[in-house]
């Protein structure tokens, strides 16, 4: 969601700064000549590696997330006592 909403406000934002600055443009003129110079993907150059960059983290993210969770259930043989549950930040699957 970042790369598809941010990625053409943040090249639209480098644009605007890179211009000269003596003659600022406005954002609308700088979208509506980037649109004619390039179409849509104009918009989204330069946003693979971060789409990738993000993939590849948030796979990392639910691997390490899966195999915690995996270790904390078979170190308390699958059982999880609500009477535990005293505050969440001191949840015992949480500090375990």
């Amino acid at each position: 969601t970042t790369v598809f909403v941010g990625q053409p406000l943040d090249t639209i934002k480098t644009l605007q700064q890179a211009g000269e600055s003596k003659a600022k443009k406005s954002i609308a003129t700088i979208a509506k000549e980037l649109y004619n110079a390039g179409g849509i993907p104009a918009f989204y150059r330069g946003g693979f590696p971060l789409l990738l960059g993000g993939g590849l983290m948030r796979s990392a993210q639910f691997g390490v997330y899966k195999n915690s969770l995996e270790a904390i259930r078979s170190f308390q043989e699958g059982k999880t006592d609500p009477n535990n549950y005293i505050v969440g930040c001191i949840d015992p699957q949480v500090v375990l």
